[in-house]
């Protein structure tokens, strides 16, 4: 199970075979890898929406792809705290 919304960004990541350095050269520099490497381990738990555009096109998905599923994710990690 996904704890958090980096793992998700993680496995993405992995899927395409890309290094944290190959997206820091892909994204331009624009994204550090440590940066990303903070957000994937959470870390980082709100990145800004030039992150998410970044990582969209160096990933191949439609921002909006990122941004819904990082909403979704945070409302469904919010709601089961709330059961507790």
């Amino acid at each position: 199970m996904i704890e958090h919304f980096g793992q998700y960004l993680k496995s993405l990541r992995e899927l395409k075979r890309l290094t944290l350095r190959d997206v820091e050269t892909l994204a331009k520099n624009e994204i550090t890898n440590g940066y990303l490497s903070q957000i994937e381990t959470g870390r980082v738990d709100s990145p800004s929406i030039k992150t998410f555009v970044i990582l969209a096109k160096v990933y191949g998905v439609p921002p909006i792809k990122l941004i819904e599923l990082f909403i979704d994710h945070t409302i469904d990690l919010k709601a089961m705290e709330g059961e507790g």
